[in-house]
Formats: C-alpha cells, structure tokens, sequence
C-alpha cells in the first residue's frame, strides 16, 4: 500500500511541529535552570543565604527576608551582576 503524498506531507509536518516543541522546552529548561543555579551562587558567595530563588521563563524572582535594607540591596545587586537586571523580579521583605 502506497501512501499518497498529501498524507507524507502531513505526517513530516507533525513530526517537526513536534520535534521543535521538545527542542524548544528543552532549552526553555536548561535556561532556567542555569540561570537559577547561577543567582544562587552568586547570593551565597556574597552572604545572603536568605535568599530564594525561582525561575519562570527568562524572569528570576528573588525572594525571602532580608535581616536589612542594605542586606537586600546587596542580595539584588549580586543577583544583577549575574543576568541581567530587567530579568530580576524583587519579592524580598525586609525584617521591620
């Protein structure tokens, strides 16, 4: 039985709508893990053990409760120096 060509064109249609879909939250994944990995290193080298971290997409919430507003400026800067600032997303408190 011979496919018609209609159906091959189809079939090669799905099968790269799905393979860009995998490649694609692949790397979502592997960016936001990365990134992630990497502000977390950069806050406990620099003290802020506080700190935490989560990623959604290309964005970097930081949360947590800083001991003081100059501690939290320290943890949003070293996040900074890390990605890029206009990524960085601030949930931090600071303890009254």
């Amino acid at each position: 039985m011979r496919l018609g060509p209609k159906i091959l064109t189809a079939f090669a249609l799905f099968l790269a709508a799905g393979l860009s879909w995998l490649a694609a939250s692949l790397g979502a994944g592997a960016i936001e893990a990365r990134s992630a990995a990497v502000v977390r290193i950069a806050l406990t080298e620099n003290g802020h053990g506080w700190a935490e971290v989560h990623t959604d997409g290309l964005l970097v919430h930081m949360g947590g409760e800083a001991p003081s507003e100059a501690a939290r400026f320290s943890a949003l800067s070293a996040a900074g120096r890390v990605v890029e600032a206009d990524r960085g997303v601030d949930g931090t408190t600071v303890t009254p």
